[in-house]
């Protein structure tokens, strides 16, 4: 047998573990199809109100009635919770897929910056 024809073989684990990606990649897919925008919040300097504004945004489209997921990719250290009210709390599993934590009102937001 060939490189190539070894390479082609595939072991039942390999190809069910297979299967279970193309899965996953549809229901991403799926999901990611269902977000209709995104808004991101960029800068290349730190300390400029970036989480400050996302959280506003997000809470004010939230206001309106839209429904409103908000990810924080800092690194070096996630304020999203701080700003929610929700420092310290894990999310949960439903599965695969993460459980939101809270649903936030503005109001909320407008204690913290007023304590």
């Amino acid at each position: 047998m060939t490189n190539s024809e070894h390479a082609q073989q595939q072991t039942p684990d390999m190809a069910q573990r297979q299967q279970q990606m193309a899965e996953q990649d549809r229901v991403i897919a799926q999901r990611l199809g269902q977000i209709e925008h995104i808004i991101a919040v960029i800068s290349g300097k730190g300390g400029v109100g970036k989480t400050t504004l996302a959280t506003a945004v997000a809470n004010k489209l939230a206001s309106e009635g839209l429904a409103v997921g908000l990810l924080d990719t800092d690194i070096t250290g996630p304020n999203v919770p701080l700003m929610m009210g929700i420092e310290g709390q894990r999310p949960a599993m439903d599965g695969e897929f993460i459980v939101p934590l809270a649903e936030v009102s503005m109001e909320s937001v407008r204690k913290l910056f007023i304590a």
